[in-house]
C-alpha cells in the first residue's frame, strides 16, 4: 500500500491463473513476486509470507512497515523466503517503524541499502536468517530487536545501532549468536546505544 496504491508482478506458469485478494487485514502471500513500486504496510494490516516465497524488488524500492502493522515471514528446513534485488542494481530494504513488527525466520535478505532497518518504536524478532551484500546489514534506531542465530555476511557495515537501548535486557539478551563475516568497514558500530550481546563472531 504507497497512498492507496502499489504494483507487483507475480509469474505464472503456462495455462495457470491465480486470484489475488489484498484485504485489509490477513493477506497471506506465496509465490514470486516482482516489486516495482514502494511497497507501504500501513495500520492493522497483518501480511504472511509462506516459506518458499521470493520477493524480488526492482532499484531503490522499499517494504515499509508503518502504524502498528506486522509482517511474518517463515521458511522451513528446505525452502527459506527471499527477499533480494531485480536486476544489477539493490533496492532500498525492510524498513519497520511505528510500533509496526517484523517477525522473521529463515529467511535470506540479499542485495540491498539497508538489510533490515528499524526505527524508533518499531518492534520484531528476526531468527535463523542471512543477510548478504547490503550497505549496512542491520540499522537499528531507538528500538531493541530481538536477533538470533543470524549470519551477515559481505556488507559495509555488519549492524549500525543508534541511540539503541532496551531497558529489560537484563531478561534476555537482544543479539545473541551472530556471525558477521566480511564487512569492508566495520563488523557492528554502537552510537549512544547500550545493547546486550552474547556470542558475537567477527570474522
Amino acid at each position: 500500500d504507497n497512498n492507496g496504491e502499489f504494483s507487483f508482478t507475480y509469474k505464472l506458469g503456462p495455462g495457470r491463473g491465480r486470484l489475488f485478494e489484498l484485504s485489509a487485514y490477513g493477506d497471506n502471500w506465496s509465490g514470486e513476486f516482482y516489486i516495482s513500486n514502494d511497497l507501504k504496510i500501513n495500520g492493522d494490516k497483518s501480511i504472511f509470507i509462506a516459506s518458499g516465497s521470493t520477493l524480488k524488488f526492482h532499484s531503490g524500492i522499499s517494504l515499509t512497515l508503518d502504524g502498528g502493522s506486522v509482517l511474518e515471514a517463515y521458511g522451513n528446513g528446505q525452502d527459506s523466503v527471499l527477499f533480494t534485488r531485480n536486476g544489477t542494481y539493490n533496492w532500498y530494504g525492510i524498513v519497520v517503524k511505528n510500533n509496526s513488527m517484523l517477525l522473521l525466520d529463515r529467511c535470506k535478505i540479499n542485495n540491498s541499502s539497508y538489510g533490515i532497518y528499524f526505527d524508533e518504536n518499531s518492534q520484531g524478532t528476526v531468527t535463523n536468517c542471512s543477510l548478504n551484500h547490503h550497505t549496512r546489514g542491520f540499522y537499528i534506531v531507538r528500538s531493541a530487536p530481538q536477533i538470533e542465530y543470524c549470519q551477515i555476511t559481505n556488507c559495509t557495515e555488519g549492524i549500525r545501532l543508534y541511540h539503541a537501548y532496551n531497558p529489560q535486557s537484563w531478561i534476555k539478551e537482544d543479539l545473541n549468536n551472530i556471525e558477521i563475516t566480511n564487512c569492508t568497514s566495520v563488523g557492528i558500530i554502537f552510537i549512544d546505544s547500550s545493547q546486550f550481546i552474547k556470542n558475537l563472531t567477527l570474522k
